[in-house]
């Protein structure tokens, strides 16, 4: 079984004051059940925690609380760094949607921080690429992430140039966890780089945003 399944979304979501209990309430009734589910049947499982588990937020505390349950089950324990992909825009998306959106949509990227802050960017098909890999080794625990710190000022400048669009940013510094992976998956690498993955994500939401439009 992998163990997927997580009340989460971009950093507005997960650091906004009004949605820290449901995020709490939502994730410990699931680890409570699909952990209790996995003890009883004894079958071979993957838990996907993240390099925010611990952080102070409902997200980042339940994580670490469903992590350590998973060690305790003598499941595999993979750690993602900054997943990304199209998602449909909403409350839980994640900034490099919710720029690819804006640029294509209102011919305008804004980002609403400085751009500053860092992440380890992995793209989605590389993420799934890794967790297969991981799931048929003999370890027990890994980290899967890009393999440089990029700041989402970079990023949103390609998509910005991608989406022939203006950008402007904002004045604040936006939340990053500076925590570099120990564990990475020996022999393994991502296939795509930053350019070429923020590239799909712009072919996708493309299509989407053509058929929402037709329907």
């Amino acid at each position: 079984m992998w163990f997927l399944a997580w009340d989460t979304g971009g950093a507005k979501y997960l650091h906004a004051n009004d949605t820290q209990h449901a995020i709490f309430k939502n994730n410990c009734e699931l680890a409570t059940r699909v952990f209790d589910c996995l003890d009883r049947t004894q079958r071979p499982f993957l838990f996907a925690t993240s390099q925010l588990a611990g952080t102070r937020t409902g997200y980042g505390m339940s994580k670490l609380l469903a992590e350590t349950w998973a060690d305790e089950l003598r499941g595999h324990v993979v750690r993602l760094w900054n997943v990304y992909g199209w998602e449909p825009p909403g409350e839980r998306c994640h900034v490099i949607p919710d720029l690819v959106r804006s640029g294509l949509s209102e011919h305008h990227v804004h980002c609403m921080t400085s751009g500053e802050e860092l992440r380890r960017l992995l793209y989605k098909t590389d993420c799934v690429d890794g967790l297969i890999r991981f799931f048929d080794q003999s370890t027990r625990s890994c980290d899967l992430a890009g393999e440089v710190w990029h700041s989402i000022a970079e990023v949103a400048t390609m998509i910005a140039e991608l989406a022939d669009a203006s950008l402007t940013f904002g004045e604040e510094k936006g939340t990053e966890v500076l925590v570099d992976p120990k564990s990475l998956l020996p022999g393994w690498r991502p296939a795509l780089s930053l350019a070429d993955g923020i590239g799909l994500v712009v072919e996708d939401a493309r299509r989407y945003l053509a058929s929402s439009a037709v329907s």
